[in-house]
């Protein structure tokens, strides 16, 4: 890929899986006494809304670790202004700001850090450096066709892959007991029980950019249906094993990290507002 700015360039090598983009969006989430609430500052639309990028391990030869410090570093090429990231087909498959924008085109950042490392003994005379950058504009992108997985669905995403990692349901029973100095129970039973749960989805290019895009564009603090079928379980055994489950995502970013070929990995949050 190309790096760009000022009317000078460096060329350097994509870096290896294992990045992660991350959506913040301006959404406080507080919890009441009737479950989760969210205020979008961004009035439920995009606009105030970025994304971020980090790689922990982008390796690079002597002679491309020199380039790209004299680039980075020379105020008249990419020191202190806007970098244009230009990805060709060749680079096909380096998503930096999430796979719902894409793996081509030119995508306009800022890099907030780099820590280059020293020489590496393994691979000999490279340099790794841990990368984060913020996207400023991405190229238009356009959602690929959905390759089901699974029979998950998340609001109009359905054919999602059943969290391979398990599913952490996280029961909150409003009976609050104590015990006294002499083993005594005391208890207040405020008879409210409210339930939570946590999974991190594995999903191929397909059906993570039609996810981001539907939980960002359109869900984010909205109510959500998702329908789990039999033996999910996905808000506890006292919920039922499967169902259509009103919920809501709280949580005011999403990590989207590409562990490999077609493979992301979305840990995600959601509160139970109720089983239809």
């Amino acid at each position: 890929m190309i790096l760009s700015a000022n009317g000078s360039s460096v060329e350097i090598t994509t870096p290896e899986y294992g990045y992660t983009s991350i959506v913040h969006m301006p959404i406080n989430w507080v919890e009441t006494a009737n479950g989760w609430d969210g205020w979008d500052n961004g009035k439920g639309q995009t606009t105030y809304d970025y994304r971020t990028c980090k790689i922990p391990r982008f390796l690079f030869s002597k002679a491309m670790q020199a380039d790209l410090v004299d680039f980075l570093l020379d105020s008249t090429k990419g020191r202190n202004t806007d970098i244009t990231i230009e990805l060709g087909a060749s680079d096909s498959g380096f998503f930096p700001f999430g796979p719902d924008k894409g793996d081509v085109g030119n995508f306009e950042c800022r890099i907030l850090n780099r820590m280059p490392t020293g020489v590496l003994d393994n691979p000999w005379l490279y340099f790794g450096n841990e990368v984060e950058m913020v996207m400023v504009s991405a190229p238009q992108y356009a959602i690929p066709v959905q390759v089901d997985q699974g029979d998950l669905q998340i609001g109009t995403v359905d054919g999602l892959m059943y969290p391979q990692d398990g599913i952490k349901p996280i029961s909150k029973y409003g009976l609050r007991q104590d015990l006294t100095l002499s083993g005594a129970v005391n208890a207040l039973d405020i008879a409210h029980n409210q339930y939570e749960t946590e999974f991190e989805l594995w999903a191929n290019h397909s059906k993570a950019a039609a996810l981001i895009d539907h939980l960002t564009g359109t869900v984010r603090n909205n109510d959500v249906s998702i329908v789990a079928p039999d033996n999910h379980f996905l808000y506890g055994a006292e919920n039922g094993a499967s169902g259509n489950y009103t919920s809501k995502l709280i949580q005011s970013s999403i990590e989207i990290r590409h562990i490999e070929y077609d493979q992301f990995r979305i840990p995600l949050k959601f509160w139970m507002k109720a089983v239809v």
